[in-house]
């Protein structure tokens, strides 16, 4: 589900594609600020994707961590108990550690960027992808 159907912005869908866009890394490699940022995106990906609302991004993350530690643990029912690994758990103290307050400011001071799209005729490829979407949904053009 999170890599197939969830946008992030930027035509970034699935949590894949927004690791790679965001942070230039696997999802499996992001750490628990940079996690926070992908899943403060996922409500309303206009409003809260990093590369046209930076501040409105960098706050909706922080609220993410302290949501986060309000919850406490999360249970993963897809991965087996004998794992390990089928458990997180975010404290305040966690979050108030000297290496989340590092992960925080990495991503204060990324500079997000756009796709880059290297095409002889930009407009007509919009022009083109606005009426795929608007024909066949979004969902299905970008999978």
């Amino acid at each position: 589900y999170m890599n197939d159907v969830l946008f992030f912005g930027n035509q970034a869908y699935g949590i894949e594609a927004a690791a790679q866009l965001y942070f230039n890394k696997p999802a499996s490699e992001l750490n628990i600020a940079e996690a926070a940022m992908l899943a403060g995106i996922i409500q309303a990906p206009a409003s809260y994707e990093p590369i046209g609302n930076r501040q409105v991004a960098l706050d909706r993350m922080e609220d993410v961590l302290e949501r986060m530690a309000r919850v406490g643990c999360i249970q993963f029912e897809h991965t087996p108990a004998s794992t390990g690994q089928n458990e997180l758990c975010i404290t305040q103290e966690m979050l108030n550690s000297g290496e989340v307050a590092v992960q925080k400011a990495r991503i204060q001071i990324t500079m997000f960027e756009p796709r880059r799209f290297n095409t002889d005729y930009p407009h007509f490829v919009q022009l083109v992808q606005n009426q795929l979407e608007s024909a066949y949904g979004t969902n299905t053009i970008y999978r």
